[in-house]
């Protein structure tokens, strides 16, 4: 789908076209020992930092993850909700199963 963004110049209208933006969700797991905590911190490295930068490589575009959650420095985490949304990348490129995988280390 293609959402059209309506323009007004001088009295005309023009109509441009707009990416859609697609959101996915994750369902995560990690041990956060070398970490400080789930967010972001200004002068530490956190989860959603490294995971931001993998997910950035593997798309190849920049992407901001939004956890439903948050923990401390050093606390592990068995089940934490991310969201993300990307512009029009074929994610069906990539093979998905409902089951889990082996782990990643990010």
């Amino acid at each position: 789908m293609v959402k059209l963004l309506l323009n007004l110049t001088n009295g005309f209208t023009n109509f441009a076209p707009v990416a859609q933006l697609q959101r996915y969700f994750l369902e995560i797991a990690f041990n956060g020992t070398s970490y400080h905590g789930w967010q972001i911190q200004p002068n530490a490295i956190a989860v959603q930092q490294k995971l931001n930068e993998a997910l950035a490589i593997v798309l190849r575009q920049p992407v901001e993850t939004t956890g439903a959650g948050r923990t401390d420095t050093g606390v592990h985490a068995k089940q934490l909700y991310v969201h993300f949304e990307i512009f029009e990348f074929q994610i069906s490129n990539f093979e998905f199963r409902n089951k889990p995988q082996r782990p990643v280390t990010l």
